[in-house]
């Protein structure tokens, strides 16, 4: 994935990382990284988190850790009214890697590595990250570094979820940003419209065969299983939040008939539309 490279001015700043708040009307598509650690908290706000090859829904109380150069997003859902807000602390690789010369700092060994793929942790509870809320909030407004050492040696010890596919490549430089943005961006306005693969290399001034290749090599997939993982997450919030038919589900999603919808849904989920909505709803 090559998409915008975001700097950051760590090697000027007189702490070890850097903690701040973002509140802004709504998330906007921003596809970027960076070769620093991040770690995220949604405070406010609804819609999609891409990470690298990942798409999923969130909401409030979205945690995740990214390791460097792992592209990615939050972008807020079409009628998210706002404001949004996150808390996020950025911080080099240098400094985790420097811990692990302390054997008190041994444990976070695998927590950096798993940290590649980028790791959610949705198993802590409401109250865990309220709690950790706050210990951010002070962390932003009097810099510590033995309470951020705190804090990010009581997430190491969770068995956090990775987000990222184990063969997912991290980014080394920022190659063609401005084209491939332009091109998630009209995606991302467009997706659930009849969009096809010309309308969005007309976009950025390709061919179609020239577009197909240039957006394979880019995001590691091809434009149609894009298209498709961004309708099917749209499908599974409508499943999950509306009483609606699922053939007015498929069709709201982009999808122009409801065998289709039922095929491609099938194959990204492994079940059933009727059946994920059934046991998601009980859980």
């Amino acid at each position: 994935m090559r998409p915008r490279q975001e700097k950051l001015v760590l090697e000027s700043h007189q702490h070890s990382y850097i903690g701040y708040r973002v509140i802004v009307p709504t998330f906007e598509f921003y596809w970027h990284f960076h070769p620093e650690y991040e770690l995220t908290l949604i405070v406010k706000g609804r819609g999609k988190r891409l990470v690298g090859d990942s798409m999923v829904p969130f909401t409030e109380g979205d945690l995740v850790l990214l390791g460097p150069n792992l592209p990615h997003v939050w972008v807020s859902n079409e009628k998210e009214t706002g404001p949004c807000e996150a808390i996020v602390f950025q911080f080099p690789a240098s400094f985790l890697e420097n811990l692990l010369r302390f054997p008190e700092m041994r444990s976070l060994e695998s927590w950096i590595k798993n940290a590649q793929r980028g790791l959610d942790f949705s198993c802590i509870s409401s109250a865990e990250k309220a709690s950790l809320k706050e210990h951010m909030l002070k962390l932003i407004a009097n810099p510590s570094l033995p309470d951020f050492l705190q804090m990010v040696s009581s997430l190491s010890v969770i068995q956090a979820e990775p987000i990222a596919a184990t063969n997912y490549p991290s980014v080394k430089t920022p190659g063609n940003s401005t084209r491939i943005n332009t091109a998630l961006r009209f995606i991302q306005l467009n997706y659930l419209q009849p969009v096809t693969i010309k309308n969005v290399a007309e976009a950025i001034h390709l061919s179609e065969s020239a577009f197909s290749k240039f957006f394979q090599r880019n995001l590691g997939t091809s434009f149609t299983s894009y298209l498709q993982d961004l309708r099917i997450a749209h499908a599974c919030n409508l499943l999950l939040e509306t009483d609606q038919p699922i053939r007015a589900i498929a069709l709201a999603s982009g999808f122009e008939n409801i065998s289709y919808f039922n095929l491609v849904f099938l194959k990204q989920k492994k079940i059933s539309p009727s059946v994920f909505r059934k046991l998601r709803g009980n859980t």
